[in-house]
């Protein structure tokens, strides 16, 4: 499946940080840098039209690993990823009881200054978390983490 790194205030050593999880999503890979945030996600295309991450919508930006079974319960979206942020949007912070499936995502409201970690009940889907001050960084491995040191 897919996999992504998130890092704030950290520039040096991209390639690096993302070897491994590159692997993960060899159709395409994604580095996008949004309120000096970089959002680095390798897909893995298998569900619907193959759509590039991050979502963004109304300053709300949101990456995801994994399959979302019932995603076509929430609209006519092309892939199973483009629900998140409506559902986001009409359920608020607890929108991912609403999905089943397997899934780890992260989503930043830039508006409310809020960050949503959510993976399914059984996390079958690997993410890792540090925070130190003013800096973090947020993975599908934990490899990039260990090499951020």
């Amino acid at each position: 499946m897919c996999s992504f790194n998130i890092i704030k205030k950290i520039k040096e050593k991209l390639n690096k940080i993302n070897y491994y999880a590159q692997k993960r999503g060899p159709d395409h890979t994604n580095i996008k840098e949004i309120n000096n945030i970089t959002f680095i996600h390798n897909l893995l295309h298998i569900t619907g039209k193959m759509k590039i991450q991050p979502f963004e919508k109304n300053n709300i930006v949101c990456v995801f690993n994994g399959e979302i079974y019932n995603y076509k319960k929430f609209g006519n979206y092309e892939s199973d990823g483009e629900c998140l942020i409506d559902l986001y949007n009409n359920y608020g912070e607890t929108f991912t009881q609403k999905i089943d499936g397997e899934f780890s995502i992260v989503l930043f409201d830039f508006v409310k200054n809020k960050i949503i970690v959510s993976s399914d009940i059984f996390a079958t889907k690997p993410m890792y978390m540090a925070f130190n001050n003013d800096k973090f960084a947020i993975s599908t491995y934990k490899y990039a983490l260990e090499e951020l040191g």
